[in-house]
């Protein structure tokens, strides 16, 4: 497995539940609100390296649910490689 995989995985793991916690919302509420299997949010919390970071439109249901921002749930290392990705993109 990709160590920058893994540690993208374990920030949003843990971004995920600062924010559920922070709104005092469980993941049986988390998963009505955003369409979510319930086990599905388990895994995201507990990192499991068998169980991939959320595609895009997972990513986005969870973010609206949540009322938080794309950024905040997934954390600014994500988002400055993403950002280096896109750059080098251009740059071909």
């Amino acid at each position: 497995m990709n160590i920058n995989y893994c540690m993208a995985m374990t920030k949003f793991g843990e971004n995920l539940k600062r924010i559920m916690s922070e709104k005092n919302i469980s993941q049986l509420k988390l998963a009505k609100m955003s369409g979510i299997d319930q086990s599905m949010i388990s895994n995201y919390l507990r990192s499991d390296e068998k169980v991939r970071i959320p595609n895009l439109d997972t990513f986005i249901k969870i973010a609206v649910a949540l009322n938080c921002s794309l950024y905040e749930l997934s954390g600014e290392e994500v988002h400055k490689k993403l950002d280096r990705a896109t750059h080098e993109m251009k740059d071909r």
